[in-house]
């Protein structure tokens, strides 16, 4: 039963991770690396930095994230307002 707190935790924490690090990240020269240490890059899945200094960045499913962490926790009502106003945002996107 901890384990499963820890995970619900984790998973919890990675729906609601800003971006904000990721990016400082695509904006970091070679220069700041030390800077790298201090960025949290749990929600980042891939990132890329082409030859043209183009970044891309690819993050987790917040959706799907939410809607698996409601499935184990029943009705959370902050992951269901999290999880509303993300699907929201997605729908927007389209």
């Amino acid at each position: 039963m901890k384990r499963r707190n820890v995970l619900l935790r984790e998973i919890r924490r990675l729906a609601e991770c800003p971006a904000n690090d990721a990016v400082r990240l695509a904006f970091l020269s070679s220069d700041g690396l030390e800077e790298l240490e201090k960025l949290d890059l749990s929600a980042v899945t891939e990132f890329k930095r082409g030859k043209d200094g183009a970044v891309e960045l690819k993050f987790i499913d917040r959706l799907s994230a939410l809607k698996w962490l409601m499935e184990q926790t029943g009705e959370d009502p902050r992951a269901e307002r999290l999880y509303r106003a993300l699907e929201q945002t997605a729908g927007e996107e389209k």
